[in-house]
């Protein structure tokens, strides 16, 4: 078989249950990250979080190379237009299925549905996995059957429903077959311009100098929280 590995916040090869499933049996694997900067953009994310995901990407790079799978670097402007970018990176090169591990955020959840739609109409396989978290979002319940309003009760169920091979770390995979992929990368995560990665912390500089005070930069803090669409936040 031949896998793809969809790479988002997930930037590791080690305790990686996507891709070590993608990895099984000794399959051809191909690992893949979306740039998506007017995606980040629309989310402010700062320059320095930006950079550090791309210092991670280069590590990432060096680490898949050791087990012999290589990471491809495609452009998409909006999450909107994942599904489609990924399908042709997969049709382009033979690709069976899909391996990726999920994401919370509600933008980011809708974008996963429609990328598994979009395979699974295409009879491609998707596989995805909880890598953030012991128990899956919403599998704890109290014995009515609804969600939790107090933490004592909500502490005794998590621990009653713990099945302790679920904190065990996945190794590194071993090496895969060698894979061919043609497909050139889209953006280069090497010359990301680092001239930009201290100008968020200039704004923070000028709302907090020795006079000021919190309420300062709270209508940027407001600002970022509106368009977060983080149901944490």
């Amino acid at each position: 078989m031949r896998n793809l590995v969809w790479f988002r916040n997930d930037l590791r090869v080690y305790d990686n249950p996507a891709l070590d499933a993608a990895c099984n049996a000794n399959n051809e694997v191909v690992a893949v990250y979306i740039v998506s900067e007017s995606q980040w953009d629309e989310h402010n994310d700062s320059v320095n979080k930006i950079s550090f995901w791309f210092r991670c990407l280069v590590e990432l790079e060096k680490e898949l190379k050791k087990i012999n799978i290589p990471l491809i670097i495609l452009k998409s402007d909006f999450y909107k237009d994942h599904s489609k970018k990924l399908l042709e990176f997969s049709t382009e090169n033979n690709l069976d299925n899909l391996f990726f591990n999920i994401e919370y955020p509600v933008n980011e959840r809708k974008r996963d549905e429609e990328v598994t739609q979009t395979f699974e109409n295409q009879n491609k396989g998707v596989f995805s996995f909880h890598d953030q978290v012991i128990h899956k979002p919403g599998t704890l319940k109290t014995k009515a059957g609804g969600d939790f309003s107090v933490y004592s009760p909500f502490k005794r169920c998590w621990f009653a429903e713990l099945d302790y091979a679920m904190l065990e770390e996945i190794p590194i995979p071993s090496p895969v077959s060698q894979i061919n992929i043609s497909h050139q990368n889209e953006f280069d995560i090497h010359s990301y311009d680092k001239s930009k990665i201290n100008q968020d912390l200039s704004i923070f500089s000028r709302s907090l100098g020795p006079k000021s005070s919190t309420f300062s930069f709270l209508p940027m803090i407001q600002g970022v929280i509106k368009k977060s669409d983080n149901p944490i936040v």
